[in-house]
């Protein structure tokens, strides 16, 4: 054999070598998605913080060269498993790893529960053993949800709500010695709770916030597993009240960023809200469920979300067909759908301006009325300009239409829904900047100003941030003074935010 071919047979070996090291399961899937190994990085490091890896690991771990440590294996198979939507198993990866870390999870770990009153018992007591490790950043992680992994628990939900619900006593699952819930106890709760939701209509989800509401949270889940309470309708009231928890709670945790924890709860409040049987909860529960997945751009999600909403909604109050149309508009704004944008956004407005519209609707929808659908139908619209470009002068118009008698000239109502005006405002702030209207941007930007050190939100606040980067980076923005002005104010006032 010449010399020359030997040096081809060496290379061919080496060749078959590398190949035979390669992860193969990993290097398919990256394949199938249609990923770099940089885009695995990113998705990655969205979870675990800019610059936790690079590429040259993701490229090591594809060779084979390294095995990656705890708790990036469950990461990666939960990144992995959300783009194909379809589990990947840790092991399909790495064989040779075959523990689960116990401290990052996917939001819905453990709660494959039985649609019962046994179901909730079991979900109450996860909440308090898991408690404390849930809220505190250096221990449990949930990752959230996308795909069939989010939207069949909705569907699961509506087909199998029960017109009464299922509460049932049981024998005990906890310790019998604990506190016996009375009705009047019951109403301290259900007082809480209304004032936590004007917390958030006020000041919204930062963790501060956020760590306030876990511990009523945990308290009323430790209530619910004593499974200890005075009668059955007091059993009820309990378990209703939590549900409301858990629909205010999960959105107080979406608005702070904390999407996965955010999912848990809104899943835990699907279960109990099914126990008791009551639709309109649930409604509202899958509404925001469909909001928050606007905000993480999953489109396609947040519209069977938003359509579980509606139908579930069906034959509920005026007031909770109107919400559920209104994230209905929202997540068809999401796909670009106009006509069926505008279709639900109609529907939604004609609910409200019913006659009996605000005199049915459950009391804590006090904050219900046409000045809010028309706020969050402005939303919908400037979601639509993103989507729809070529119309978003017309779009923004329309927004600003919706948003500017009430949102600037009413104090009353920039007082007690400070968290809203901030973040609709914001958005149409960034939807002139869309149009290239520099002055009425920077004129909208302003009258949001005095809001910053009131308002906790990290969604609102983030917000604001983007549209004061995408104001420098604007082509003029730099030989504008006014602009500049602006920028340094707006600066100065998220520097002293503590979101």
């Amino acid at each position: 054999m010449a010399l020359s071919e030997l040096g081809w047979v060496l290379v061919g070996m080496r060749q078959d070598a590398r190949a035979e090291r390669k992860n193969q399961v990993l290097a398919r899937l990256l394949g199938e998605l249609g990923w770099s190994q940089g885009r695995l990085v990113a998705e990655v490091n969205a979870y675990m913080g800019r610059g936790y890896i690079g590429r040259s690991t993701v490229s090591e771990w594809v060779t084979q060269d390294r095995v990656p440590r705890d708790p990036l294996p469950v990461v990666v198979a939960h990144v992995l498993s959300t783009g194909v939507d379809r589990n990947i198993a840790v092991t399909d990866l790495w064989q040779d790893i075959d523990r689960k870390s116990s401290l990052w999870m996917s939001a819905d770990h453990g709660m494959d529960t039985s649609l019962d009153y046994r179901g909730v018992l079991s979900l109450a007591n996860d909440w308090i053993v898991n408690a404390d490790k849930s809220m505190n950043s250096d221990r449990r992680h949930f990752m959230a949800l996308s795909g069939v992994a989010l939207t069949t628990p909705a569907w699961s939900f509506m087909e199998n709500l029960k017109s009464h619900g299922n509460v049932l006593s049981s024998a005990k699952f906890g310790d019998v010695e604990s506190i016996k819930i009375t009705p009047l106890m019951v109403n301290v709760l259900e007082s809480t709770i209304k004032e936590i939701e004007v917390l958030d209509d006020s000041e919204g989800g930062d963790g501060n916030n956020l760590r306030f509401v876990h511990n009523v949270f945990s308290t009323m889940a430790g209530y619910v597993k004593s499974d200890n309470f005075t009668d059955d309708h007091t059993r009820k009231r309990t378990l209703t009240a939590w549900a409301q928890l858990c629909r205010i709670g999960g959105y107080i945790a979406f608005d702070a960023g904390r999407h996965g924890y955010a999912q848990r709860i809104f899943r835990t409040g699907l279960q109990v809200s099914q126990t008791v049987g009551d639709r309109q909860i649930g409604a509202h529960i899958l509404g925001h469920l469909s909001q928050q997945a606007v905000y993480r751009g999953n489109a396609k999600d947040a519209v069977q979300l938003a359509e579980a909403s509606v139908r579930t909604a069906k034959g509920t109050s005026l007031a909770i067909r109107t919400i559920a149309n209104w994230e209905c508009a929202r997540a068809q704004a999401a796909i670009g759908d106009a006509y069926a944008c505008h279709e639900a956004m109609e529907t939604a407005r004609n609910l409200i301006n019913s006659p009996t519209a605000l005199t049915t609707r459950p009391s804590y929808l006090y904050w219900l009325n046409p000045e809010m659908m028309e706020t969050n139908n402005s939303h919908s619209l400037l979601t639509l300009a993103q989507t729809s470009p070529r119309n978003a002068h017309r779009l923004v118009a329309e927004a600003e239409n919706l948003l500017t008698p009430h949102m600037e000239s009413n104090r009353d109502f920039r007082r007690d829904f400070s968290r809203v005006v901030l973040l609709r405002c914001s958005w149409l702030a960034r939807g002139y900047l869309w149009c290239g209207e520099l002055e009425q941007a920077v004129k909208a930007g302003k009258t949001l100003l005095e809001l910053v050190p009131s308002v906790r939100s990290k969604q609102a606040i983030t917000v604001l941030r983007r549209f004061g980067t995408e104001l420098t980076q604007y082509r003029s923005a730099q030989r504008t003074p006014y602009v500049g002005e602006f920028s340094e104010n707006l600066n100065r006032a998220l520097a002293a935010t503590a979101v």
